[in-house]
């Protein structure tokens, strides 16, 4: 049987002091690009000390807000990085509850005001050319690329940052997009948190932002460049399938919506699919109606599959992270074999062992 064991890290943002901790009642972890926000809470006993110290006492507790987080798991003698980020609560009951956020706790407080230039109109012509003049002033705001607001982004985390690199507690922050530049129209920020920002890219033009290495990831739900598809076996690995559903193309009604949002301001719409069925929508720039009836019906294609939707229970290892496939096979039941991707991950760690719920998304082969 494998022996399981932990190592969490926590460096003080104050001092920089370094507290390790390889005992733990629990861990649990969610990650998934819905969320954006991967999130861990660690579960110790009161009874911890640190020097012969409480590890919280109150306003002296060794464990504060911003405080620096590492949680490594695995099995003797191999340890895998399952989080890194910062502490955002603790709960000082029997026994402590210690609840963190990955990187994008930094952004939280960040303040973004962009395009700083704008046109300011106050007054219209018509066709005929009598001018009128506005009551209220209109604003505009040049249309801007997706690749412009990540480097005002960039300036803005060092800007908010830059003090602490003097005690390590943050990284250089740094910026990639998973994506093709893509025209954001006249996009405005006005005094906002990144984070406000990023759902603003997600809901308005189905853009996705994840860290993944302390390296912020924006456009697709996974960066082919970090990708991996991992083979599991039902029989061997996979602990348990109950909440896994089969379904049946024929079975799955859908309607699909296509958009786009174009350089001029300007916005087209396509839809295909079931009438009655259950609505998706898609963004996309700059494309032409036949453009939007074709993507439209490729996404139609990569719902409406004969497969398995729901999640699957396997071991801690291997490690799988969101965005990953999973190739899954059956000696028993050949029909289940099939690859997936991962939306989510769920993992526990503790006294019932060292686990993993893969959500799984659409079938990729």
């Amino acid at each position: 049987m494998q022996r399981l064991f932990n190592k969490i890290t926590f460096t003080s943002k104050t001092d920089n002091a370094v507290i390790v901790l390889d005992f733990v009642n629990e861990i649990q972890v969610e990650s998934s690009f819905e969320n954006k926000t991967d999130t861990a809470k660690i579960t110790i006993p009161k009874t911890i000390t640190n020097n012969g110290k409480p590890i919280s006492t109150g306003s002296d507790s060794i464990f504060k807000r911003g405080d620096k987080v590492k949680i490594e798991c695995g099995y003797y003698p191999n340890l895998t990085t399952i989080f890194e980020g910062y502490i955002t609560t603790v709960n000082t009951k029997s026994p402590i509850i210690i609840e963190c956020e990955d990187e994008m706790f930094l952004l939280k407080n960040s303040k973004v005001i962009y395009p700083k230039k704008r046109t300011v109109v106050n007054s219209v012509t018509s066709k005929k050319g009598k001018v009128k003049m506005l009551k209220k002033p209109r604003v505009y705001s040049t249309a801007i690329d997706l690749s412009d607001l990540l480097n005002e982004f960039h300036a803005v985390m060092w800007e908010e940052h830059e003090y602490d690199l003097d005690y390590q507690i943050y990284s250089d922050p740094d910026i990639k997009s998973t994506t093709n530049d893509v025209n954001l129209g006249s996009f405005r920020a006005t005094n906002v948190s990144i984070v406000e920002c990023l759902d603003v890219l997600k809901k308005e033009y189905g853009i996705y932002s994840y860290f993944r290495n302390g390296v912020l990831k924006v456009g697709f739900p996974s960066d082919a460049s970090d990708t991996k598809t991992i083979p599991l076996v039902f029989e061997e690995n996979i602990i348990d399938d109950t909440n896994i559903e089969f379904q049946r193309k024929e079975d799955l009604r859908l309607r699909i919506k296509a958009i786009s949002m174009n350089s001029n301001n300007t916005k087209l719409e396509e839809e295909v699919g079931d009438a009655d069925g259950t609505l998706k929508t898609f963004h996309y720039y700059n494309a032409t109606q036949s453009d939007l009836i074709a993507f439209a019906n490729l996404k139609l294609k990569t719902f409406q599959y004969t497969g398995f939707v729901g999640d699957i229970t396997t071991f801690g290892e291997p490690f799988i992270r969101h965005g990953d496939a999973v190739k899954l096979k059956s000696y028993k039941y050949p029909d289940k074999d099939g690859t997936y991707q991962v939306k989510g991950v769920k993992r526990g760690f503790g006294m019932n062992g060292y686990r993993q719920v893969l959500e799984l998304g659409v079938k990729l082969a």
